[in-house]
């Protein structure tokens, strides 16, 4: 039940047996533990185990079919492969709102062994289709009783991720992701950069998880031989020092930064003007105080803490919104928030619980890429050119750091234009993806 999970459905897919990867314990531990796991604060996502569970439930449907009579003899592991197939494309679907996304990654990374035909794909894309359809429905239920508060006329319109500062004839936000001729070079830079320095931290995070498991299993010890697992003791350190490090690193840090005045909070300013009026927008931004006084905000502390604890589609926000400039947040704030989710990783590599290293990667690659689009908006270099919006660049980063850490082009392109829901970009993500591999 440690780790993602991926590994051990992978290795089912193409042919091995891995004994108790799917068993009802397996499950439980794997369901419960990533709860916990976030909510202790770890810098870790549920998408990698959303894969496994989605896997064994649907390893269990066909066992149970079977334990029944409904299934027998050489129907049962055709439709077992199928089915397991089908729950690694709703486990994608559900953790990243992506039903598309979730049969590109079946189709590009776990069927490496078998084709996939095209029966096949339509039954992940259905499995997909109800997964969101059950995730979408706590957010519906939200947005009737919202509609209902607001006296709305019932329209019902999902927020998007990223937003402008502007607003069009009806008085709805603009959502643009346009981009010059000048900015695919720069992609291809952005893209080789991020993709170069993942590679860098996995070959890292390999290496120590290497390490840390011999140094484990050499201390532990019994009647003077050496045990090749190690001792339940040796587990516990190993889990709970690096979450405690990463929590006191995550509340000092932001004590170097200053307090920043809420911009909702100042009168006369045009872009808060809807706000001040009584036309509320949905913003599903976090702006903690901290330290600070009412009114105000951490910018380091809005990035950092909300992604910690399980928000992370705050951060997101932040990093995505055209609203967000140098007066919501700094240079610095970005530079160290890339910088803990680059090394975060490496603390959380082979310890006994279950995550996912989706999240600090696509965190890692948001405010990497909105920092090169601030420096590249800035720059005397670039000339009379124009380039597109720091939050764009914020959008592709976020697509070079999952490609160059997954090694994929077509799902991870997919996924982010589903997550952002913004078309306009499309070449400038399939350049950057494949720059990053």
């Amino acid at each position: 039940a440690a780790s993602t999970g991926i590994p051990e459905t992978k290795a089912f897919l193409n042919g091995c047996d891995v004994k108790g990867a799917f068993s009802l314990q397996t499950f439980v531990v794997k369901a419960f533990g990533v709860c916990l796991v976030i909510a202790a604060g770890a810098p870790v996502g549920l998408e990698g185990p959303m894969v496994h569970i989605g896997a064994m439930v649907a390893s269990h449907v066909v066992l149970s079919m079977e334990h029944f009579g409904v299934l027998s003899g050489g129907d049962v592991k055709h439709l077992l492969t199928h089915l397991v197939t089908c729950g690694v494309a709703s486990g994608i679907s559900a953790a990243f709102n992506s039903p598309i996304g979730g049969v590109l990654f079946v189709v590009e990374d776990l069927a490496a062994r078998w084709l996939v035909d095209a029966h096949l794909v339509l039954q992940c894309f259905v499995s997909s289709f109800f997964s969101q359809l059950v995730v979408a429905g706590a957010h519906i239920t939200s947005l009737m009783v919202q509609t209902a508060r607001s006296g709305d006329r019932g329209e019902f319109q999902a927020a998007n991720l990223v937003k402008s500062g502007g607003r069009d004839g009806s008085g709805a936000p603009r959502v643009t992701g346009g981009w010059f001729v000048a900015d695919v070079p720069l992609c291809i830079l952005l893209g080789a950069g991020v993709g170069a320095l993942l590679s860098f931290s996995t070959a890292a995070a390999t290496a120590i998880a290497r390490v840390k498991r011999s140094v484990m299993a050499g201390a532990s010890k019994t009647g003077g031989r050496r045990r090749s697992a190690p001792g339940l003791r040796g587990e516990i350190v190993a889990a709970v020092f690096p979450v405690a490090f990463v929590s006191v690193l995550a509340f000092v840090l932001p004590l170097l930064f200053s307090c920043r005045v809420r911009q909702d909070h100042v009168k006369g300013k045009p872009e808060v003007s809807h706000l001040l009026a009584g036309q509320h927008q949905a913003d599903h931004r976090m702006f903690v105080r901290f330290t600070c006084q009412q009114g105000e905000y951490n910018d380091l502390a809005s990035l950092l803490l909300p992604s910690l604890s399980g928000s992370f589609a705050s951060t997101m926000s932040h990093l995505y919104s055209r609203d967000s400039d140098e007066e919501t947040y700094g240079d610095a704030s970005l530079a160290t928030l890339a910088t803990c989710y680059y090394f975060f990783p490496l603390f959380i590599i082979g310890c006994s619980f279950p995550f996912g290293l989706f999240v600090p990667n696509l965190v890692f690659g948001s405010a990497a890429g909105h920092l090169f689009g601030r420096l590249v908006n800035r720059s005397a270099w670039v000339g009379s050119s124009r380039v597109a919006h720091p939050t764009t660049y914020a959008v592709l980063g976020a697509g070079a750091a999952l490609g160059g850490w997954t090694r994929m082009a077509i799902a991870i392109s997919a996924i982010m234009l589903e997550q952002t829901g913004n078309m306009d970009s499309v070449i400038l993500m399939m350049v950057t993806v494949l720059s990053s591999r």
